[in-house]
């Protein structure tokens, strides 16, 4: 049976979330300031149409 997570893993794992978390946000954020779209738009164009232009 496995025991709670340790300080090393737990540490970890959170690092690894904020580097995931960067790596989408940074992109979107700089679409957002180049195209002058709303965070919601960026997202649509990204999803839908799979660019990140207009």
């Amino acid at each position: 049976m496995a025991g709670p997570m340790t300080l090393k893993s737990r540490i970890f794992l959170i690092g690894f979330v904020l580097l995931l978390l960067s790596l989408v946000a940074i992109p979107i954020h700089r679409a957002h300031l180049v195209y002058h779209l709303s965070y919601a738009d960026v997202l649509h164009n990204l999803i839908v149409d799979h660019r990140f232009g207009p």
